[in-house]
């Protein structure tokens, strides 16, 4: 079934900073309850300091661009992004010990997907670290817990 757009929600570790999404689309399979959500908009990772030498001051910032999401649910897909501008499938790995459920809400029928834990992997630790100058994430350092929510159309 295609999914409607309605946010999907990205928590951050022991900081419990939260990103917020609409899902764009997708689709979802309610017999063998696996699907893709498109997610729109994305995160950027910014570094930004100022390097002090003995001419001087001068500052440096990098960032490094995640959009297009594509969460794959129940799937071989797994997680894909526009990293840095390219396409980059399997970028995080995600554990699927999330639980999904079908609910009723104002009449409409949601898929909402919970406790959906994704992991940065060989791919995306060393790519970010790359363009970060060396200060990115370590393979299998946790990333997000996702808990997805949309409309079934």
């Amino acid at each position: 079934m295609p999914l409607a757009g309605t946010p999907a929600k990205l928590s951050f570790g022991a900081t419990t900073a939260t990103f917020t999404a609409p899902v764009s689309g997708g689709r979802w399979n309610t017999t063998t309850k696996h699907g893709t959500f498109l997610l729109r908009g994305g995160l950027t990772f910014v570094l930004a300091e100022e390097i002090v030498t003995e001419n001087g001051t001068s500052g440096q910032f990098v960032q490094f661009p995640m959009t297009g999401w594509r969460i794959g649910v129940g799937t071989s897909a797994g997680v894909s992004v526009v990293a840095n501008g390219a396409r980059t499938p399997g970028f995080f790995d995600q554990s699927l010990n999330g639980t999904t459920s079908i609910v009723t809400l104002h009449g409409h029928k949601y898929v909402k997907v919970t406790g959906l834990g994704l992991s940065f992997n060989a791919t995306s630790g060393g790519t970010i670290s790359s363009v970060m100058l060396g200060r990115g994430p370590n393979a299998a350092d946790p990333f997000a817990s996702v808990t997805l929510l949309a409309r079934l159309r």
